[in-house]
């Protein structure tokens, strides 16, 4: 855990250790403990730290962006990740909203993924507990599942996105 954390706070302190460390395939590491133990939330502070910013320093093409959405769908990400948004802790699960939000952006394979994984109903779900927080987080992946998949909103209708905006 100490070491995750070490990693977050060098990755959230430059784009180079960022850059260093999805280079070195830390996204595809990231994902086992995402699966469950005491490393899962470290794992997935640092997965959506290096989601985050590698969009905010996205060059044109989009090479690092992609590379970590290709890392973590290479290592079977996306099942374990949507598991967390059912987590009792609303912290949790919108910390998973925001990285398959992140994941998804501009990713069509990643929003099939997302979808067959469960997101749409997980996320739509989550909507309902927006007194808690995270509403933002969940919105931005519920959109991110959507965008350029029309298929995609009308599966978030059928579960019930309408009803709960």
């Amino acid at each position: 855990n100490e070491e995750l954390l070490e990693s977050l706070r060098q990755a959230e302190a430059s784009a180079e250790a960022c850059d260093r460390l999805v280079m070195a395939g830390m996204c595809a590491a990231l994902v086992g403990p995402l699966r469950g133990g005491s490393s899962a939330w470290p794992a997935l502070r640092l997965l959506a730290s290096l989601a985050r910013m590698s969009l905010t320093m996205a060059a044109p093409g989009g090479g690092l962006y992609r590379r970590v959405s290709e890392s973590v769908l290479s290592a079977d990400g996306m099942t374990p990740l949507v598991d967390l948004l059912s987590s009792k802790d609303m912290e949790t699960a919108a910390l998973a909203a925001e990285t398959i939000g992140h994941l998804c952006f501009r990713s069509p394979v990643a929003q099939v993924r997302a979808v067959r994984a469960g997101a749409t109903r997980a996320l739509v779900r989550l909507l309902g507990r927006r007194r808690e927080g995270g509403i933002k987080d969940v919105s931005y992946a519920l959109w991110n599942l959507q965008v350029g998949q029309k298929e995609h909103a009308q599966q978030a209708f059928r579960d019930g996105a309408a009803a709960v905006l």
